[in-house]
């Protein structure tokens, strides 16, 4: 389950590396596509993605007697993961568990600065650039930026103007502006709607009865809050570690950590 920025960051590159280690595996990523970005509720995504899962079991995926269904889901991908399986729990026969990476199951998160979700809401785009800039290792550097423009009244806020510095001072080495532009835009407007309409209409989940796993990032301490959230949420729950932060946990070789993960969670009876 991809995150807040329906995966345009990423563009299918972080699930595929994790697909590729799990190769014994039938892996399909659930795509925010034109369908997906229509649903107006949690509810209605999830019962999308449950719908698009159970006709790919339908369709002829062997699963034997006893296989596992992994639902996975990182970062706010975590919240559509966690009702996906409580949804696909009561709809299959199969065995239903849950991964979770570095990410509480409920939205907002807790209060912090250096978190999107966490603090007032500053617009899609404005959003994206941030995300993007803590993705590229600037953290303080977005926190900066959020809490210069919490501290200014709504309707002097400047925010061109604070993309424009995240570009300039965290993001142009790695990116020229076509391609941050190109970026930002489009995932602006996914994030955008996943908080605006999915994000806010998450309530409070169900428990979920069946194994997760909780895999936190050890660079990322902002969001080790989702341990003591998720034991709420989760009956059968376990917590570890994995490589890196919250922006690389799932890229190159630090995925090598929480593939043992789950192929333990895999394993368990």
């Amino acid at each position: 389950m991809h995150g807040i920025d329906g995966d345009v960051f990423g563009d299918g590159a972080t699930y595929a590396n994790l697909a590729s280690k799990l190769d014994t595996f039938h892996v399909a990523a659930l795509s925010y596509d034109d369908e997906a970005s229509a649903c107006e509720s949690l509810e209605a995504l999830a019962d999308l993605y449950t719908d698009r899962i159970s006709h790919d079991i339908a369709s002829g995926i062997a699963l034997s007697s006893g296989t596992p269904i992994l639902i996975i889901g990182y970062s706010f991908g975590c919240v559509i993961a966690h009702r996906v399986a409580l949804k696909l729990q009561q709809k299959s026969a199969h065995d239903t568990r849950l991964v979770l990476f570095d990410m509480e199951v409920v939205w907002p998160p807790g209060n912090t600065l250096e978190r999107v979700g966490a603090y007032e809401w500053l617009g899609g785009d404005v959003e994206a650039a941030l995300l993007l800039a803590r993705a590229l290792g600037s953290v303080d550097g977005a926190a900066v930026e959020v809490e210069k423009l919490l501290g200014t009244p709504a309707q002097y806020r400047n925010y061109d103007g604070a993309v424009a510095r995240l570009f300039r001072n965290y993001i142009s080495e790695r990116l020229t502006y076509e391609e941050f532009n190109r970026l930002y835009l489009k995932a602006g407007k996914s994030m955008t709607t996943l908080n605006t309409k999915v994000g806010f209409s998450c309530g409070t989940p169900k428990i979920f009865h069946g194994k997760t796993l909780l895999i936190l990032a050890p660079d990322s301490a902002e969001f080790a809050t989702a341990r003591e959230v998720n034991a709420k949420f989760c009956s059968d729950y376990q917590v570890v570690d994995g490589e890196g932060s919250h922006y690389d946990i799932l890229q190159g070789d630090n995925v090598l950590v929480s593939v043992d993960h789950i192929r333990n969670l895999l394993e368990r009876t």
